[in-house]
């Protein structure tokens, strides 16, 4: 937590959400992150829970071949199956972690942190943009890591265009610009 507090006092960042993966991680964050250090954390399970893999063998199936690995978390891939069905610039992050809270049965999703940054919208922080590409395999999670790799790349302050390909895409465009820091 002490690298967060530098960072905010160096002006690194205003706020800042983070995503973080794997089991226990609850208890980085339980007790530990301050209120009033305008950052959301959420975690894919409690402080004393194991996190769930998804796409494992036989399901790991890419391009035809078994790689006899899990390939994601259903925390991960239940928030990224949820960022590419909403359109980001109406979803807020309450809503997101309602969501993948549902989606997600067997942990216990969580937040920490400054919890009213839950009202902020998803694309402040992740942005909300067009697929510059439509990819397809026969695994839906290669399709979901592939579009997170490329809005990834981009740089935080990048330009935000219309996201008519979402599903609740009505009057959901931009131009915007990113001002909050996505820590995924």
């Amino acid at each position: 937590m002490e690298a967060l507090k530098v960072m905010k006092r160096k002006g690194l960042f205003e706020e800042m959400l983070i995503y973080l993966e794997g089991s226990e991680t609850g208890s980085v964050f339980q007790g530990q992150l301050p209120h009033d250090l305008n950052v959301l954390a959420v975690t894919a399970s409690g402080p004393k829970e194991t996190s769930l893999a998804a796409y494992c063998f036989p399901n790991d199936r890419v391009q035809g071949q078994n790689f006899g690995i899990c390939l994601s978390d259903s925390f991960s891939l239940n928030w990224m199956r949820d960022t590419e069905s909403h359109c980001p610039l109406k979803e807020t992050l309450g809503m997101q972690l309602k969501n993948v809270r549902n989606a997600t049965t067997m942990t216990t999703v969580s937040p920490y942190g400054d919890l009213s940054l839950l009202h902020a919208k998803v694309g402040e922080f992740i942005g909300a943009v067009e697929p510059a590409y439509s990819h397809s395999s026969n695994n839906p999670l290669l399709d979901i890591l592939i579009e997170q790799i490329r809005i990834r790349s981009r740089s935080a302050t990048r330009e935000m265009r219309s996201c008519s390909t979402y599903s609740q895409s009505s009057q959901c465009s931009g131009p915007r610009t990113l001002k909050r820091t996505p820590i995924i």
